[in-house]
């Protein structure tokens, strides 16, 4: 692509982050973001949930058209409990499964290498955001765990064949999973800072996807 996708995401969540610090859910993120985009490009085209492949239906969060080429970005939203007042604003944040999370969000960067590798766009990004600090921070001990494979700390290499682990208690995979993927590239983690409410920190994580990926 010839701009900087790292770059504009980058831009966008700096300059969001004062705006809104947290998000009611993965939605409101999905349209606050799209906005803060459209702000600081006004020549490009945003859609949501936009419909670029069938069989199987695949519908990006946010796809991105600028300058003649077409950028499609994924978001995950995950966020241990919570409430907060910001501004005159309540925020009421139920926890999910962070675990679970992790696999569809590896999943969200193969369906882009696929869609990338299609020419069906030209550039995708993942665009994670959490409060959950065991997400970024690195493995406190060394117990195996169901999601390993799936790990995305800071400074952790995301590559290769990952699979969910079949042992443990029944019902522990992702629903719809199929518990495992392979990636054609390598990923870097490496996490920024979005924001602090009150004694929570708020972080997010890009992951480029584009031919030159690794």
């Amino acid at each position: 692509m010839e701009w900087d996708v790292a770059a504009l995401l980058r831009g966008a969540m700096d300059t969001l982050a004062p705006k809104r610090p947290l998000f009611h859910s993965e939605a409101d993120f999905q349209h606050a973001l799209a906005w803060e985009i459209q702000l600081r490009h006004p020549e490009a085209s945003i859609r949501l949930e936009k419909r670029v492949a069938t069989h199987p239906n695949i519908e990006l969060d946010l796809l991105v058209e600028l300058d003649g080429s077409q950028l499609g970005v994924e978001l995950k939203y995950p966020r241990r409990g919570m409430s907060a007042e910001v501004g005159d604003e309540l925020f009421i944040l139920s926890t999910g499964a962070d675990d679970h999370s992790r696999y569809f969000a590896v999943a969200d960067v193969a369906r882009l290498e696929r869609l990338v590798a299609q020419k069906t766009i030209d550039g995708g990004a993942l665009v994670f955001l959490t409060n959950v600090a065991n997400i970024w921070a690195p493995p406190a001990s060394g117990r195996a765990v169901l999601y390993d494979a799936f790990r995305l700390h800071d400074g952790h290499v995301l590559a290769g064949t990952l699979d969910w682990g079949d042992w443990g208690a029944p019902g522990g995979r992702p629903s719809g999973a199929s518990g495992t993927i392979t990636l054609k590239f390598s990923y870097p983690i490496v996490w920024r800072d979005y924001s602090i409410i009150g004694d929570v920190q708020f972080r997010y994580l890009i992951v480029v996807v584009d031919e030159l990926a690794g």
